[in-house]
């Protein structure tokens, strides 16, 4: 009985002693909502380089911006551009910064992996609706996202 009891402690001891040095190395974090995450040096900045202007626009004005997407720290990335929001007019994304060629499809994902010293610079392409109403708040909104990617 006592030999059987020993076993039962023992049994007890190593099952508790296993948990216990589990929990000692596992981690856990809870998010709730707020400001923006960012962690290490990975941040991303999207910036107008060469700035688009709303303003004194007529019915059908062409306007254009180039907007620079690009990286503070090392490490590769990637980044996607989302669908504009354009009020009182259309917006068009190039894949380079003059507004040639094709526009992009939106949302767009940079599918190559960039180095972390890349900026690259999309034109965007404002078209003031024709007709403007008297005093219409004009505005383009880009989202932009980007992703840390491994450097293995």
């Amino acid at each position: 009985m006592r030999l059987r009891l020993a076993a039962v402690v023992v049994v007890a001891l190593l099952l508790s002693g296993s948990a216990t040095a589990y929990a000692a190395w596992s981690r856990g974090i809870a998010v709730g909502s707020g400001p923006a995450l960012q962690s290490g040096t990975f941040a991303v900045t999207a910036t107008w380089s060469s700035p688009l202007s709303t303003t004194g626009v007529t019915p059908g004005a062409v306007r254009t911006g180039v907007l620079t997407v690009a990286r503070v720290g090392s490490g590769r990335w990637v980044y996607t551009i989302g669908a504009p929001t354009a009020v009182g007019g259309t917006v068009r994304v190039f894949p380079t910064a003059s507004c040639t060629g094709t526009a992009l499809t939106l949302p767009w994902s940079q599918t190559a992996v960039l180095a972390g010293t890349a900026a690259p610079q999309h034109c965007v392409q404002y078209t003031a609706a024709s007709p403007l109403t008297t005093a219409q708040a004009l505005g383009v909104t880009v989202p932009v996202t980007a992703e840390s990617r491994s450097t293995n």
